[in-house]
């Protein structure tokens, strides 16, 4: 298997971007196996050029910097059911304790975006937007 990227989550789920620009979820780690034993590769991911692993989140972004989350991901389902268009475009993502997104846009500049457990007291029914960071002077 040969990747251009590779990210862990908290748990140890490991997940990488295949040089066909496809997603790869590690199977068959365990306790006995930290290693894993193989790799599982994703649906419908062409095109992912980096993906971040948060605590049953993975976020990708694409060639485009179109955003991807996936979808049904669970405990007993780690490789989850599809993934979803994320609004926004970033060229790099990464997934924080929250999970609270963070990502960096093609003019270099840095936005967040709380999602999951930290938008509790946001309508489920309204989506939240990416929130620019004060720049780094």
């Amino acid at each position: 298997m040969n990747l251009l990227y590779v990210s862990v989550g908290l748990r140890g789920a490991v997940w990488g971007v295949g040089v066909d620009g496809k997603a790869y979820r590690r199977t068959g780690i365990t306790n006995m196996t930290p290693h894993g034993d193989g790799w599982e590769v994703s649906t419908n991911t062409v095109g992912m050029r980096q993906l971040e692993v948060g605590d049953c989140q993975v976020y990708g972004t694409t060639n485009e910097h179109q955003i991807f989350r996936l979808t049904g991901c669970s405990s007993t389902k780690p490789e989850g059911t599809g993934w979803e268009l994320v609004r926004g475009t970033l060229r790099h993502i990464a997934v924080g304790e929250g999970p609270v997104l963070w990502g960096v846009d093609y003019a270099h500049q840095v936005w967040f975006k709380a999602v999951g457990e930290a938008r509790k007291d946001v309508d489920e029914d309204k989506e939240l937007l990416w929130e620019q960071a004060q720049p780094v002077d």
